[in-house]
């Protein structure tokens, strides 16, 4: 066997994959790269994925592929066309590797964009957004060119990123911004904040890379929701049946639907009940499919990723030593089915351990994950030189239009005919409830004003 292979054996007792026949599920070990001080030591991985919040899943990570996606005139990112209604979506690709169909595939910064459709609609909304930026700086600037308009539109995009990211998701995540004092402490939404600091590395942690994806997976539903203008249900699919498969499709055919699906289909609870779509049928080939789960935990011990009890004492919470001490932050039935697959809690993977833990009152997640959460969006914040709240990255002005900046803003500036939105999107709220629902032209959606991005040129000056 190959050095690299590492295999999950399948247990003869297997409901699913046994009747199929399946022995083991394939697993190929991370590539390795060079540790940070060039020393030798315990073996560390490549990350393919950008260490900031810098939209490079519209960008990319590399200046190949972002001078790949723009089209070299106006500022503008490349977008095609289709008939017959004339409707502008992301490249389209006829690569075989971007999606396992024989369908029309499309391109982005990041090479799942065909993944799921609710990703590859939101991914194709930033980049509608991108061109409205972009051809609006051009009309109140006309002396910028090409390239003065692409990297301020990047930056104007990025600053929105991080923005919604942590004034809109994050609360939503881990509670009330104004009741959080992890929040509180890091954002002042009133001035600039001056908090960079050079010696905080904004590196992404080996654990929350591998944690994040098996938490992002236990919120996903069984379906895809499509909605029609009025928000009610329209028609549903099967999750496991769009993983890279009929983007081309969904997207041209259903793209406000599924703007629309995903702004009302409530998210599933994070915790260790995965549906069937991700534990069995992860992208499904000829009757079989991948478990999230398994492959989530192989890679942790791949990765040397430290066990739940373990982890638990650098984010100085209550030391787990016995059962009992488990029953303090989990469901008595949930430890005593976990008590009989792990000899000790010292055993327990850092994984499952962080799904299983109740959530913090107000929040989605338990005390462990908030702190994985916690720690790498901290230094996100303060290791990122750039970030858009910092004193001189923006006026005075422009930060106060980009604190303005909804995800709601975004889907009624960039979709088709969504008339209507909640002013959170990551707030479902109930179909027949018109009172949470609001117009796209209320002052409560407000838009970007980039008249604050004018330059001013003195004709004396030469």
């Amino acid at each position: 066997m190959h050095p690299l292979c590492a295999p999950i054996k399948i247990a003869d007792t297997d409901p699913y994959f046994r009747p199929l026949r399946r022995t083991c599920m394939n697993y190929v070990r991370s590539a390795p790269t060079l540790r940070t001080d060039c020393t030798f030591g315990p073996r560390e991985q490549v990350n393919q994925a950008t260490h900031y919040l810098d939209g490079s899943m519209i960008y990319g990570t590399s200046y190949r592929v972002m001078k790949s996606l723009r089209k070299n005139s106006g500022g503008l990112m490349l977008m095609d066309s289709l008939s017959p209604d004339n409707i502008t979506v992301l490249p389209v690709s006829d690569d075989p590797t971007l999606c396992h169909t024989d369908d029309k595939c499309y391109r982005s910064g990041d090479s799942r964009v065909n993944s799921h459709p609710y990703l590859l609609a939101l991914y194709t909304v930033w980049v509608k957004e991108h061109n409205r930026i972009a051809g609006e700086l051009a009309l109140i600037n006309p002396h910028w060119n090409d390239e003065t308009l692409f990297q301020e539109t990047r930056r104007i995009i990025i600053a929105m990123i991080q923005h919604i990211t942590f004034n809109e998701w994050l609360p939503v995540l881990v509670s009330d911004s104004h009741s959080n004092p992890f929040l509180r402490q890091y954002f002042d939404l009133t001035g600039a904040v001056e908090n960079y600091t050079d010696n905080v590395d904004a590196t992404t942690t080996n654990v929350f890379a591998n944690v994040i994806v098996p938490m992002a997976y236990s919120a996903f539903g069984m379906h895809i929701v499509l909605n029609h203008d009025d928000q009610r249900m329209n028609s549903t699919y099967e999750s496991n049946k769009h993983y890279n498969k009929k983007p081309y499709e969904m997207l041209t055919l259903h793209f406000d639907n599924l703007l629309r699906g995903f702004t009302s289909q409530k998210t599933d609870q994070i915790d260790m009940s995965f549906s069937n779509h991700v534990t069995n049928q992860l992208h499904e080939d000829n009757g079989f499919g991948m478990d999230i789960v398994s492959l989530s935990i192989q890679r942790s011990r791949d990765h040397g990723i430290p066990s739940f009890t373990k982890f638990r004492r650098p984010c100085e919470l209550t030391p787990i030593e016995n059962e009992k001490d488990l029953v303090k932050i989990m469901d008595e039935t949930i430890v005593s089915k976990l008590m009989r697959i792990y000899k000790n809690v010292d055993d327990i993977e850092l994984i499952v351990g962080a799904l299983l833990e109740k959530p913090v009152k107000g929040s989605m997640i338990g005390s462990t994950m908030m702190c994985i959460i916690r720690d790498q969006l901290v230094r996100i914040r303060m290791g990122d030189r750039y970030f858009y709240d910092l004193p001189k990255v923006f006026t005075q002005n422009q930060l106060a239009e980009i604190r303005n900046v909804t995800l709601a803003r975004l889907l009624c500036s960039n979709s088709n005919a969504i008339k209507q939105v909640q002013l959170n999107v990551f707030k479902t709220v109930d179909a027949n409830n018109d009172a949470e629902m609001f117009d796209c032209d209320s002052t409560l959606i407000p838009k970007l004003n980039l008249q604050h991005w004018v330059e001013i040129i003195d004709s004396n000056f030469k």
